[in-house]
């Protein structure tokens, strides 16, 4: 365990197999959430491990 996680080691591994999901790239979020009709608003990086990231729909769908 990481001082900047209270999550056990190996978790995020686990939940990505079990989901099926994968890391992304800020660039790979923006065509994933343009495919839905969405815009990326900003990505934060509260902790280091972590990022948040922000949508909202694009101008023509609002």
């Amino acid at each position: 365990m990481t001082s900047t996680s209270s999550a056990p080691d190996g978790l995020g591994t686990d939940m990505m197999v079990a989901l099926g999901a994968k890391e992304r790239t800020e660039e790979e979020y923006r065509q994933l959430l343009q495919s839905a009709g969405l815009e990326l608003a900003q990505v934060l990086a509260p902790q280091q491990q972590l990022n948040l990231v922000e949508a909202r729909p694009t101008q023509t769908n609002a």
